[in-house]
């Protein structure tokens, strides 16, 4: 049976095997508390701006998510985006309002 992809965010509790089963084994070797760690936080997280959601279902049930929401404008300068970019080259387009060379400053 192919997935159905819908926007409505499914409980946390409904996805945590599914995080469990992405986030325990090699190579993040995530714990159980941190597994409900993110139980506990992904119900605040649906309340922030820019939140967005997409589940993939299989029978009615959750199969996986992807989620995110806006983060901080600028961007802070000891975050990720940087050595990602410097490790996946130049064909790695900037965020939206950034500069491809410096992290932290606006376009246009």
């Amino acid at each position: 049976m192919p997935p159905v992809f819908d926007d409505a965010v499914p409980s946390a509790a409904a996805l945590r095997p599914i995080y469990a089963a992405a986030f325990a084994p090699p190579p993040w070797h995530e714990t159980p508390d941190q597994v409900e760690a993110f139980v506990a936080r992904l119900p605040s997280q649906t309340g922030r701006p820019g939140f967005r959601c997409v589940t993939a279902r299989v029978g009615g049930e959750p199969a996986g998510s992807a989620y995110g929401f806006d983060g901080p404008d600028p961007w802070p300068a000891d975050r990720l985006y940087r050595p990602i970019a410097d490790a996946l080259g130049s064909a790695t387009p900037p965020p939206s309002g950034r500069s491809a060379t410096t992290p932290n400053s606006r376009s246009g």
